[in-house]
C-alpha cells in the first residue's frame, strides 16, 4: 500500500502559483472563483495574483517605472528554457504598456508619420505580411539613409492588415494638404515623398488596383513634437483593431522598432508602496489597491514636486 505525500495548503497554493506564473494558465482549472488545485480546495484570484514586494522605481522622460522583487529567478530561467510561445489572438495588456511607455520615452525624435495598407485582395499569413514591412524599410533606409522607426500592426474591420509606421525623417517643405475622405483630419505631405512612398508600397504588394496606388499608403508630417507618443497611446488601447480575424495565421509580433529606439535603463531608486504612495499619492494605486506598473506623466509629478520643496526652502 503506497501512501500519497502529505501536502500542506500552504505547497499546495505555492505550486498553483506556480503554474500559473510558467505555463500562462494552461490547463489549471481556473474559474472566477478561484484556481482548483485538488482535494476540494481553491485558491482565490487574489491569492493567485498577490504581486511581489516592491524594491523602487525607475524614471524615463515622462513616465515612471515601478520595480518588484524577482521572485526563484534560477527557476524562471530553467522552466522557460526551451518554452515556445502560444498562439497570439490580440494584443496583451503587458504588450500594450510596453508600446506606448517605449513611444512616450524613447529619447529618438520622431518627425513623420507613414500609413500603409493593402487593396482589395489581401493576405492573411502573417509572414508574408511581415516580409513585405521589412522590404519596405529596407527600400526606406535605401532612398533616405539610416532613420530611427515604430510600427505597428493593427486590422482594419474587412480583416486587412495595414501598419503605421512612425520615422526621424523629417519631411522638407513645401508641405501640401492631402485631402482624406475617410479621416477627420487632412494630411500634411511633401509631394516628391508621397508619390515614392505609394509606389514603393505599391510596387512591394504586387498590386494592380490603381485605386490603392492613389491612396494605399500616406507620409504625413507630425504636427506636434510629441505627436508620435499622443497617437501610440491612443491606438494602443484601440482593442477591435488589436484581435487578429479567424482567418489571419502567422500574426507574430504586433509592434516592433529600429536598434536603440527603446529607452535605456534608469537607476533604481529604493523604495517601498508607503514611500511610492507618499510621492505619487493615491492617483498610482488601482481598483483592486494595487500599484499600477506604470505611473504615466510621473515623471512631471516628480519633477513638480522637487521644484514645489526647494521654492519652499
Amino acid at each position: 500500500m503506497t501512501m500519497e505525500p502529505a501536502t500542506s495548503p500552504a505547497l499546495r497554493r505555492n505550486e498553483a502559483r506556480k503554474r500559473l506564473e510558467f505555463q500562462g494558465l494552461v490547463n489549471c482549472g481556473i474559474s472566477e472563483r478561484g484556481l482548483n488545485v485538488g482535494k476540494g480546495e481553491r485558491v482565490p484570484i487574489s491569492v493567485l495574483f498577490d504581486p511581489a514586494p516592491i524594491c523602487g522605481f525607475r524614471v524615463y522622460k515622462n513616465d515612471v517605472v515601478i520595480v518588484r522583487k524577482a521572485t526563484n529567478p534560477e527557476e524562471l530561467t530553467s522552466r522557460l528554457v526551451g518554452a515556445k510561445r502560444g498562439v497570439i489572438e490580440d494584443l496583451s495588456g503587458s504588450s500594450r504598456r510596453n508600446l506606448a511607455f517605449v513611444a512616450a520615452n524613447t529619447e529618438k525624435t520622431l518627425s513623420s508619420f507613414i500609413t500603409l495598407t493593402y487593396p482589395t485582395d489581401f493576405p492573411c499569413d502573417g509572414k508574408k505580411v511581415k516580409r513585405h514591412l521589412h522590404a519596405f524599410l529596407a527600400a526606406l533606409r535605401r532612398r533616405f539613409g539610416r532613420t530611427d522607426y515604430l510600427w505597428f500592426l493593427e486590422f482594419q474591420k474587412r480583416g486587412a492588415p495595414h501598419f503605421h509606421l512612425f520615422s526621424s525623417i523629417q519631411l522638407p517643405g513645401p508641405l501640401v494638404v492631402l485631402r482624406r475622405q475617410l479621416r477627420s483630419r487632412d494630411a500634411e505631405v511633401n509631394p516628391e515623398m508621397q508619390e515614392w512612398v505609394s509606389e514603393a508600397w505599391f510596387r512591394i504588394v504586387g498590386s494592380k488596383d490603381d485605386r490603392h496606388l492613389r491612396a494605399g499608403s500616406c507620409w504625413e508630417a507630425l504636427r506636434k513634437a510629441d505627436g508620435a507618443a499622443r497617437y501610440v497611446a491612443k491606438e494602443a488601447y484601440k482593442t477591435f483593431q488589436k484581435v487578429v480575424p479567424d482567418r489571419y495565421h502567422n500574426v507574430g509580433r504586433f509592434w516592433g522598432t529600429s536598434k536603440g529606439f527603446r529607452p535605456e535603463e534608469a537607476p533604481l531608486r529604493r523604495s517601498g508602496a508607503r514611500d511610492l504612495r507618499r510621492l505619487f499619492g493615491d492617483r498610482i494605486v488601482g481598483p483592486a489597491g494595487r500599484i499600477f506598473p506604470i505611473i504615466w506623466n510621473g515623471s512631471d509629478h516628480l519633477r513638480t514636486s522637487v521644484n514645489q520643496r526647494k521654492s519652499s526652502i
